[in-house]
């Protein structure tokens, strides 16, 4: 697929890359505190976007959202698989928990009763967005998408290579 060069190669030396140029656009495109709060949370960027650009959203999204959003991707290219996640990110990135609620490690209002680690606080509240409000992630996508242009990707993919 030539929105994920080298994802499968050896070493997963193409995901690793495009992981890199992630963390780059996060800084970039979004708002300064998604990025200050991927720092606080201590997630490896590369453990949270894993399903995302191994899979293409297939291992866990539901199948439709699954087809619209590659026909997204396919459409506008690799700016909508960056845009993708970013916008995952935007919406479901779970808020830094202050020690005031010690059983809670992230907060999504309403689904998070257990002390659980935050990337499946993540992971859980992106399964359920998506199934529950697939049109306002994808807006989103959208929204994102012409904020990438492919050279720009081009541009940090040489870099980090």
């Amino acid at each position: 697929l030539q929105s994920c060069p080298g994802y499968h190669a050896p070493g997963l030396r193409g995901y690793l890359r495009d992981v890199a140029v992630m963390d780059v656009l996060v800084r970039q495109v979004l708002p300064a505190g998604i990025h200050l709060r991927l720092e606080s949370l201590e997630i490896p960027l590369d453990v949270l976007a894993s399903d995302h650009f191994l899979s293409l959203t297939s291992h866990t999204w539901p199948l439709s959202a699954t087809v619209q959003l590659w026909d997204v991707i396919f459409a506008e290219g690799q700016p909508a698989l960056f845009a993708s996640f970013l916008a995952l990110l935007q919406i479901y990135l779970p808020e830094v928990n202050d020690g005031k609620d010690p059983g809670v490690c992230g907060s999504i209002p309403g689904t998070v009763v257990d002390c659980i680690e935050p990337v499946e606080v993540f992971r859980q509240a992106v399964r359920k967005g998506v199934a529950e409000n697939f049109t306002y992630v994808l807006q989103r996508v959208c929204e994102l998408t012409n904020r990438i242009p492919q050279t720009l990707i081009d541009k940090l993919r040489a870099g980090a290579s």
